[in-house]
């Protein structure tokens, strides 16, 4: 009688953003004169809120029947060319990084502490990657950018490596809605 073998899943929660969101950082990123370093695709941009790493079957369902708390929607405003240079990521940030998306990461490294699944994180840095093995310094874009996008939901995401580079798979999906108040009749 021959096991099942396991299977493992690269997963992450994350926000994900609308086409039109990207179609304008896209346009804003061409402003930027990168000397070294590759463009990140479109397709892959995201905010990550928690990188869970490899999982199990087992573990995997457990995130897919996990309820959260409910959050309400909320916007972040980006605005901020920034910089990782141990990892050479140059990256754009919110200006200003709401309460609600605080506790919507944290409620995500909570569950991922319970499940002891992946790593501890260092300091939050709420961030969508735009380039990678970028050398500083980095030119600052020749326009500045105040760009918004609204979150109704947030994403369980797989990582899959595939020939032609890394794709992400959404697994799961849930709402964020204003909690629900009793009506007077």
């Amino acid at each position: 009688m021959s096991k099942t073998a396991a299977h493992h899943y690269r997963v992450f929660f994350a926000l994900n953003f609308a086409t039109a969101f990207c179609q304008q950082l896209d346009a804003w990123r061409r402003h930027i004169p990168l000397r070294d370093g590759r463009w990140v695709s479109m397709s892959q941009w995201h905010l990550t809120l928690s990188f869970l790493g490899d999982v199990d079957d087992r573990t995997l369902e457990q995130l897919l029947e996990h309820r959260f708390e409910r959050l309400p929607p909320f916007e972040l405003m980006f605005g901020e060319l920034g910089y990782f240079s141990k990892a050479q990521v140059l990256f754009v940030q919110p200006t200003a990084v709401p309460d609600t998306l605080l506790q919507l990461q944290r409620a995500c490294v909570q569950l991922k502490n319970r499940l002891r699944v992946g790593k501890n994180e260092a300091t939050y840095t709420p961030h969508i990657t735009l380039a990678r093995d970028a050398i500083a310094p980095i030119p600052a874009a020749s326009q500045t950018l105040q760009l918004s996008s609204r979150h109704h939901e947030f994403f369980l995401m797989q990582s899959l490596n595939t020939r032609d580079g890394v794709q992400y798979r959404e697994l799961q999906r849930w709402p964020l809605q204003k909690a629900l108040r009793p009506q007077p009749r």
